[in-house]
């Protein structure tokens, strides 16, 4: 079940972050909303309503949560770079996957909120300073502070 859960692993933070992993993770912001546009270009209906693995979301819940992730994400971007250490606040991912702004939404509306909320993100990651990159977080439910 863990490997259905996290099909590429758990995240784990390299101690030292390279230019290149850098590079890499915002192309991979750069790139994800063109690349869930296109795998769910071709959905009928009835796909949105499927899940990938027992007791997972569906690709509809699936599609609203990177939306919600992702503006989460965004959100405490723009806390750490403009707060000293601010906290991070947790959300509970399956009780907003259950809401109806979710169940009742076109995955449209999220897809199309992806693209224009990453080309946000990528502007201000491309302009982002070097004492930008020293700032930090704390995420109380790791424990941990992010620099």
């Amino acid at each position: 079940m863990e490997e259905l859960r996290y099909p590429i692993g758990k995240f784990q933070l390299p101690e030292n972050i390279t230019k290149s992993q850098f590079d890499s993770w915002k192309n991979d912001i750069a790139g994800l909303p063109k690349k869930v546009q296109q795998l769910t270009d071709s959905f009928k209906s009835h796909h949105w309503s499927q899940t990938y693995r027992q007791e997972g979301w569906t690709a509809l819940q699936l599609v609203h949560h990177l939306a919600d992730s992702h503006i989460n994400c965004f959100i405490r971007f723009k806390w750490a770079l403009t707060e000293e250490n601010p906290t991070i606040k947790a959300y509970d991912e399956k009780a907003w996957a259950n809401l109806p702004d979710v169940t009742q939404s076109s995955p449209v509306i999220s897809i199309q909120l992806l693209h224009a909320l990453h080309q946000r993100w990528i502007n201000l990651i491309n302009n982002m300073t070097e004492q930008d990159f020293e700032k930090t977080f704390f995420i109380p439910f790791n424990k941990k502070h992010i620099a």
